[in-house]
């Protein structure tokens, strides 16, 4: 017993230490460079947005620059103000639905209002592009993204457009990093939807705009091309002044409060708009010092008590096998059987009924696709397009005409993708 408390009091100080080194390394260099985004308009560091708040408050001379600093105190000039642009920058919007609507007014009114975000609310895109104005109904589920640690971007009008694209690196301190780029969908861009202003690597819209009642609303889905590392070369300087062209002159609303998650109603999330924020605090809390070194020192402490204050008295409860699922192992070798004897036809029509059998039991409605109602009662019930549920009922039909040799394995591939699609959307839906 004398040797375990010895190596408990060893353990205890070798931790208290790193507990110690851990707060000197966080309080004594605060000066140090933090190498990610958060584009605070009061930090120098690389991915902030010091230089160009410097930049805005004085870009328009004889206009006014407004920070935007608390949610509660939020508001947006009223008519008769004469021209004035809205600016956000961060890596999330997180807007309510009372901010939304506010804005949205001001646009209307004939004002101007700039987003730049990784990520864009869904109740923002629903008013601009409600009913038929949108492209081929689409279902408005965000950004495409892609990989990488070098695109070049550049905007598309000819009075603006750079002699050389502007080369953007995302790195850390030491190195360059892999960095999850995001642009428009084609799908946005039509009468009535979203116009091309900018793009990356000449393939990508990251710039577009969109016309609102009297005014417009502009949206770049590369806000890290205006933060301080970019703003401080000359070709950044051009690129933001490029932008700027875009926007009349006028006073500048600069919205730093909707940068902070707050939990009230959000409208960032398509199928979850009325759930408050669960992940957000914790973003904040990381993004500031004082806050991080706190958190991390409640860890520390969590894992001391773990350590030391719930060490096991009992002797180990022996771990009990595992029992296997042999039902499932029936089930996959049958599978298996049907698949080498190459009966596609057969696996096809067991799917489609198992399918059909989920449709009754889970919604409650009679697998009946001569209704002309069953469709769209379908997709209202599960959320997944009316489309996509046209695309499956084809399949199993041309499965059930198909004589078993001519049904090839590439036509049960498609069922079965297809069939996993809607499970997969019904599942987040209901």
């Amino acid at each position: 017993m004398n040797k375990r408390t010895d190596i408990s009091k060893w353990a205890s100080f070798i931790l208290i230490g790193l507990l110690v080194v851990f707060f000197f390394s966080t309080f004594f260099q605060r000066n140090r460079l933090q190498w990610f985004e958060n584009y605070s308009e009061q930090s120098k560091d690389p991915y902030a947005t010091y230089l160009l708040g410097q930049v805005l408050k004085a870009y328009y001379p004889g206009h006014q620059f407004i920070r935007l600093s608390d949610p509660k105190d939020w508001k947006l000039p009223a008519n008769g103000t004469g021209h004035c642009n809205y600016f956000f920058i961060g890596r999330t919007y997180f807007t309510s639905e009372a901010h939304t609507d506010s804005l949205l007014q001001f646009i209307a009114r004939g004002n101007t209002a700039l987003i730049a975000a990784n990520k864009f609310p869904y109740r923002l895109w629903m008013h601009l592009f409600q009913g038929e104005r949108f492209c081929k109904e689409n279902d408005l589920e965000g950004l495409d993204k892609f990989l990488g640690t070098t695109v070049r971007a550049n905007l598309r009008h000819p009075d603006v457009r750079l002699p050389e694209p502007l080369p953007l690196l995302y790195r850390n301190q030491t190195d360059s990093s892999i960095y999850v780029w995001k642009y428009f969908p084609d799908d946005y861009f039509c009468p009535g939807g979203l116009t091309a202003a900018g793009h990356i690597n000449d393939l990508f819209v990251n710039f577009a705009f969109a016309s609102y009642g009297k005014g417009k609303i502009f949206f770049l889905s590369t806000p890290i091309a205006l933060t301080n590392i970019f703003l401080r070369t000359p070709e950044g300087k051009d690129y933001l002044d490029g932008i700027m062209a875009h926007l009349p002159p006028g006073d500048i609303y600069f919205d730093a409060a909707s940068r902070i998650p707050i939990l009230h109603q959000t409208t960032n999330n398509r199928r979850h708009r009325t759930q408050k924020v669960s992940q957000g605090p914790l973003a904040y809390i990381l993004s500031q010092p004082a806050l991080k070194a706190a958190w991390y020192t409640l860890v520390l402490m969590g894992i001391l008590l773990l350590v030391f204050g719930t060490r096991r008295t009992q002797r180990t409860i022996p771990i009990t096998p595992r029992i296997q699922n042999t039902s499932l192992i029936f089930i996959r070798n049958i599978a298996d059987i049907y698949y080498q004897k190459r009966d596609y036809r057969n696996l096809a029509l067991k799917k489609s009924e198992h399918f059909k059998d989920f449709i009754r039991n889970h919604y409650r409605i009679p697998f009946n696709p001569k209704d002309p109602d069953f469709i769209t009662n379908l997709s209202e019930r599960s959320g997944v397009p009316s489309q996509r549920i046209q695309r499956i009922l084809a399949l199993i039909q041309a499965a059930e005409k198909t004589p078993g040799k001519s049904f090839h394995d590439n036509s049960l591939i498609k069922l079965s993708q297809q069939i996993n699609y809607f499970y997969e959307k019904a599942g987040k839906h209901g």
